[in-house]
């Protein structure tokens, strides 16, 4: 999945592609791990999250997708990483007619200077 990182110096949203896998569910995965580094500055927000949100699906069929994460991370942005997990993940239960998938959101804010 990207790393969803919004800057808070512009306010702009960005994705960032990942290599690799975030996560094996079987031994010996190092061959297909790749490491990466990500720098987060003062007030920068970085969300990550399992496919079960942006793949939710509405009685249509319409996905919540990546648009619908970053619309949703942008509504509450400059609220805690609390209000913003809540908030995205209450956004994706709306949308779905039935949850097949686990939904899953990890919020971080760099806070301070960096050393």
């Amino acid at each position: 999945e990207d790393v969803l990182l919004r800057r808070a110096a512009t306010g702009v949203m960005e994705r960032i592609r990942t290599p690799g896998v975030w996560l094996g569910a079987k031994r010996g995965i190092g061959d297909v791990m790749l490491d990466s580094t990500l720098r987060l500055e003062e007030g920068d927000l970085m969300v990550l999250y399992t496919d079960g949100i942006t793949e939710a699906r509405d009685a249509t069929g319409k996905m919540f997708d990546l648009d619908g994460l970053e619309a949703a991370v942008q509504e509450v942005a400059d609220r805690s990483v609390e209000d913003i997990r809540d908030f995205v993940l209450a956004r994706a239960q709306a949308h779905l007619v039935k949850q097949d998938d686990d939904m899953s959101v990890v919020v971080v804010r760099r806070e301070g200077r960096p050393r």
